[in-house]
Protein backbone atom coordinates (compact mmCIF):
# COMPACT_ATOMS: atom_id res chain seq x y z
CA UNK A 1 0.00 0.00 0.00
CA UNK A 2 2.49 2.16 0.77
CA UNK A 3 3.84 2.08 -2.69
CA UNK A 4 0.54 3.40 -3.80
CA UNK A 5 -0.38 6.04 -0.95
CA UNK A 6 3.35 7.55 -0.12
CA UNK A 7 2.02 8.46 3.12
CA UNK A 8 0.28 5.25 4.64
CA UNK A 9 1.21 2.97 7.42
CA UNK A 10 0.45 0.50 9.32
CA UNK A 11 0.46 0.32 13.02
CA UNK A 12 1.02 -2.82 15.15
CA UNK A 13 0.08 -2.05 18.62
CA UNK A 14 -0.11 -4.01 21.60
CA UNK A 15 -3.74 -5.81 22.73
CA UNK A 16 -4.06 -4.10 25.66
CA UNK A 17 -3.40 -0.64 23.71
CA UNK A 18 -6.34 -1.44 21.42
CA UNK A 19 -9.65 -0.54 23.04
CA UNK A 20 -11.32 -3.78 23.73
CA UNK A 21 -13.35 -5.37 21.27
CA UNK A 22 -11.60 -4.00 18.80
CA UNK A 23 -9.61 -5.94 15.51
CA UNK A 24 -8.66 -2.65 13.68
CA UNK A 25 -8.86 0.22 13.34
CA UNK A 26 -8.58 2.78 10.01
CA UNK A 27 -7.52 6.72 11.01
CA UNK A 28 -8.43 8.13 7.63
CA UNK A 29 -6.86 11.92 9.01
CA UNK A 30 -3.16 9.92 9.40
CA UNK A 31 -3.30 7.95 6.45
CA UNK A 32 -2.74 4.99 8.74
CA UNK A 33 -4.20 1.28 9.71
CA UNK A 34 -3.97 0.03 13.29
CA UNK A 35 -4.12 -3.74 13.93
CA UNK A 36 -3.72 -5.23 17.44
CA UNK A 37 -0.90 -7.59 17.61
CA UNK A 38 -2.68 -10.58 18.35
CA UNK A 39 -4.58 -10.18 15.00
CA UNK A 40 -1.15 -9.58 12.97
CA UNK A 41 0.47 -12.69 14.20
CA UNK A 42 -3.12 -14.99 13.31
CA UNK A 43 -3.31 -13.05 10.10
CA UNK A 44 0.80 -14.02 9.05
CA UNK A 45 -0.28 -17.67 9.96
CA UNK A 46 -3.54 -17.66 7.64
CA UNK A 47 -6.15 -17.36 9.92
CA UNK A 48 -8.88 -16.84 7.91
CA UNK A 49 -10.79 -14.28 9.69
CA UNK A 50 -7.82 -12.09 10.53
CA UNK A 51 -7.08 -11.99 6.93
CA UNK A 52 -10.51 -10.75 6.52
CA UNK A 53 -10.35 -7.89 9.51
CA UNK A 54 -6.89 -6.58 7.30
CA UNK A 55 -8.86 -6.64 3.79
CA UNK A 56 -11.49 -4.74 5.92
CA UNK A 57 -9.43 -1.97 7.05
CA UNK A 58 -7.94 -1.66 3.94
CA UNK A 59 -11.09 -1.49 2.55
CA UNK A 60 -12.37 1.48 5.02
CA UNK A 61 -8.81 3.42 3.79
CA UNK A 62 -9.57 2.93 0.26
CA UNK A 63 -13.36 3.61 0.12
CA UNK A 64 -13.27 6.66 2.97
CA UNK A 65 -10.02 8.07 3.49
CA UNK A 66 -11.25 11.36 2.86
CA UNK A 67 -13.81 11.27 5.62
CA UNK A 68 -12.30 12.54 8.88
CA UNK A 69 -12.93 10.51 11.25
CA UNK A 70 -11.90 6.97 12.44
CA UNK A 71 -14.10 3.40 11.36
CA UNK A 72 -14.73 1.03 14.31
CA UNK A 73 -17.71 -1.28 14.45
CA UNK A 74 -20.18 1.01 16.63
CA UNK A 75 -22.96 -0.53 16.93
CA UNK A 76 -24.97 2.82 18.12
CA UNK A 77 -26.42 3.95 14.89
CA UNK A 78 -29.53 2.69 13.34
CA UNK A 79 -29.03 3.49 9.55
CA UNK A 80 -29.07 1.75 6.48
CA UNK A 81 -27.16 -0.88 5.33
CA UNK A 82 -25.94 0.63 1.71
CA UNK A 83 -24.75 4.06 3.91
CA UNK A 84 -22.89 1.73 6.48
CA UNK A 85 -18.94 2.05 6.55
CA UNK A 86 -18.52 -1.33 7.63
CA UNK A 87 -21.09 -3.05 5.04
CA UNK A 88 -18.96 -1.42 2.61
CA UNK A 89 -15.72 -2.71 4.02
CA UNK A 90 -17.10 -5.99 4.22
CA UNK A 91 -17.99 -6.25 1.04
CA UNK A 92 -14.56 -4.84 -0.48
CA UNK A 93 -12.99 -7.70 2.14
CA UNK A 94 -15.16 -10.33 0.45
CA UNK A 95 -14.26 -9.39 -3.01
CA UNK A 96 -10.90 -8.71 -2.40
CA UNK A 97 -10.04 -11.94 -1.01
CA UNK A 98 -12.61 -13.86 -3.14
CA UNK A 99 -13.45 -12.41 -6.19
CA UNK A 100 -16.03 -13.59 -8.40
CA UNK A 101 -13.87 -15.22 -11.26
CA UNK A 102 -11.72 -17.33 -8.64
CA UNK A 103 -14.73 -18.94 -6.77
CA UNK A 104 -17.12 -19.41 -9.25
CA UNK A 105 -18.24 -23.06 -9.10
CA UNK A 106 -16.70 -23.76 -5.77
CA UNK A 107 -18.49 -24.81 -2.69
CA UNK A 108 -18.01 -23.51 0.50
CA UNK A 109 -15.31 -25.94 1.73
CA UNK A 110 -13.38 -25.04 -1.72
CA UNK A 111 -13.73 -20.93 -1.35
CA UNK A 112 -12.18 -21.31 2.45
CA UNK A 113 -9.51 -23.69 1.32
CA UNK A 114 -8.45 -22.02 -1.66
CA UNK A 115 -8.88 -18.07 -0.60
CA UNK A 116 -7.58 -18.54 2.80
CA UNK A 117 -11.18 -17.16 4.99
CA UNK A 118 -13.16 -18.15 7.32
CA UNK A 119 -16.02 -20.64 6.77
CA UNK A 120 -18.66 -17.60 7.72
CA UNK A 121 -17.16 -15.28 5.30
CA UNK A 122 -16.72 -18.20 2.48
CA UNK A 123 -20.64 -19.16 2.73
CA UNK A 124 -21.53 -14.99 2.59
CA UNK A 125 -18.93 -14.43 -1.06
CA UNK A 126 -20.71 -18.19 -1.95
CA UNK A 127 -24.70 -16.72 -1.83
CA UNK A 128 -23.29 -13.94 -3.05
CA UNK A 129 -21.79 -15.38 -6.01
CA UNK A 130 -25.15 -17.22 -6.72
CA UNK A 131 -26.77 -13.99 -6.55
CA UNK A 132 -24.60 -12.91 -9.64
CA UNK A 133 -25.06 -16.12 -11.62
CA UNK A 134 -28.56 -15.55 -11.66
CA UNK A 135 -28.42 -12.17 -13.05
CA UNK A 136 -26.47 -13.21 -15.98
CA UNK A 137 -28.04 -16.26 -16.64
Amino acid sequence: MSLIFNDFEYEYVSDREMEEGLEGLTVPKDNKIVIPESIMILAVHGDGRARFTFAHEIGHYFLHRHEKQGFARQRCCNIPTYRSSEWQANTFAGEFLMPFHLIYGLNPDEIREKCIVSRTAAEYQWRKCHEKKKQII
